[in-house]
């Protein structure tokens, strides 16, 4: 029924069978022989931020539609959505994606830029980069160029990223630069900056785990927020370890039933 379809998806996927995780945003498609037995499974759009998928069909013009619950439990949630995915044989355009190792300093100050991360679906090898800087001027077409801002200021650096086709995107990325002052630290602002550096990287380990799928960071899920469990155990010396083991092993109970009528687990 899809024969006419624009969007219908390719051959390779006939016969296949897509499965999705609900807890960890995922989708599969699954490969079986004629006897029903398991060939392979492979990962179905694995660059999608799914926000837990519940229901997903194909309509009637070929395209898959998904049903996204969204984050939190028995509430309105804003990231619910139906998403329609359409298949296209037509050039894409390539995704900017501007990285800086450093994005604030002093002046004169020098920062690293690359666009290494720029994606293309395509897969065409000759992308061509442009980055403005300090206006609207082409001021490199390195992939990984280097730029020394002079002056005091806010700076909006933009990248372009253009395929073989002429198909192009942009993403912009922010500079400060301020001025040099002579001054020397207090030991409670490196206390400050370490804790802040410490905060950064622990909530880099949660968006790369599938923390989220039970826990918010203000809000009761299916367990606990971060919020109410660093309250509970902020003055806790002993807190550390024993969360550490919880977070490893497990726990249950912890924190009474919730209104689900599930227990709350971990912490």
């Amino acid at each position: 029924m899809y024969s006419d379809s624009k969007v219908k998806f390719p051959e390779y996927y006939n016969g296949k069978f897509f499965i999705y995780e609900w807890m960890r945003n995922w989708i599969l498609a699954v490969t079986m022989d004629e006897n029903g037995d398991l060939v392979k499974m492979e990962p179905f759009l694995p660059n999608m931020e799914l926000v837990r998928p519940m229901d997903m069909d194909f309509g009637a013009d070929g395209a898959m539609y998904i049903l996204e619950y969204g984050q939190d439990w028995f509430k309105k949630n804003e990231k619910a959505r139906l998403v329609r995915v359409e298949y296209s044989e037509e050039n894409h355009s390539p995704q900017a994606v501007a990285t800086v190792l450093k994005n604030e300093g002093a002046a004169p100050f020098t920062a690293s830029f690359s666009a290494k991360e720029s994606i293309d679906r395509d897969k065409d090898e000759k992308l061509s980069y442009a980055w403005s800087f300090t206006g609207s001027k082409i001021q490199s077409t390195e992939v990984e160029p280097s730029y020394t801002f002079n002056e005091p200021g806010t700076y909006e650096v933009v990248l372009v990223v253009t395929d073989s086709k002429g198909a192009r995107s942009i993403t912009k990325t922010e500079v400060k630069v301020g001025e040099a002052i002579e001054a020397e630290i207090s030991g409670a602002e490196m206390g400050h900056q370490r804790a802040a550096e410490n905060f950064l990287a622990g909530k880099e380990q949660i968006e790369n785990s599938d923390c989220r799928a039970c826990h918010a960071v203000d809000k009761t899920v299916i367990g606990p927020s971060y919020l109410e469990i660093a309250n509970r155990y902020k003055d806790d010396d002993k807190a550390h370890g024993m969360l550490v083991e919880k977070i490893l092993l497990g726990g249950r109970g912890n924190w009474g039933d919730l209104a689900n009528g599930s227990t709350s687990t971990a912490f």
